[in-house]
């Protein structure tokens, strides 16, 4: 069976020793790329390697810090909102209790200053009721006087009458 091969190798034009020599060479030119090359590469892939999946570890934690961070965000939002809402609230409430003291204060402000206006007005028309009612004696006491110093016929009197009314 061995001169069988040998024939096969020989009639195929085979070398064994030229086919040894470079089975020799194949595996030192595997040894070296194993050495300079593939070593190396698979020590950059794994260290690549490393890398992302400390990124996508890194990743997963500031994803994880960001929900947290929302979640307070919305909380603090939220609260903030209510504050607001609450604080709106009771300025509204001061409001509307200084308006109403406002709208009262004025109010009683306006009623005495009424009042007072009305005293003042009643006293100036009982004033000048007092100097009519004077002013009519006098006129009244005058013409008296007139005619009981001079006697007048009833045409003088008329005249007298007449001219005192449009004077008047």
């Amino acid at each position: 069976m061995a001169a069988g091969m040998q024939d096969l190798i020989h009639n195929l034009g085979i070398d064994w020793r030229l086919l040894l020599f470079q089975a020799i060479n194949f595996l030192v030119l595997l040894a070296i790329l194993h050495r300079f090359v593939f070593k190396p590469l698979f020590d950059i892939l794994a260290r690549r390697k490393k890398k992302i999946e400390e990124g996508l570890a890194f990743s997963q934690t500031m994803e994880h810090e960001k929900k947290e961070w929302e979640a307070r965000k919305d909380g603090m939002l939220t609260e903030a909102r209510k504050s607001a809402s609450e604080k709106i609230a009771e300025a509204q409430k001061k409001a509307l209790a200084l308006e109403k003291e406002i709208l009262d204060d004025a109010k009683a402000k306006a009623e005495l200053l009424a009042s007072s206006r009305a005293r003042q007005a009643e006293e100036e028309r009982r004033k000048i009721i007092d100097r009519s009612g004077r002013d009519i004696l006098d006129i009244a006491f005058s013409m008296a006087k007139k005619a009981l110093v001079h006697k007048m016929t009833p045409q003088e009197d008329k005249k007298f009458t007449e001219s005192f009314v449009k004077r008047s």
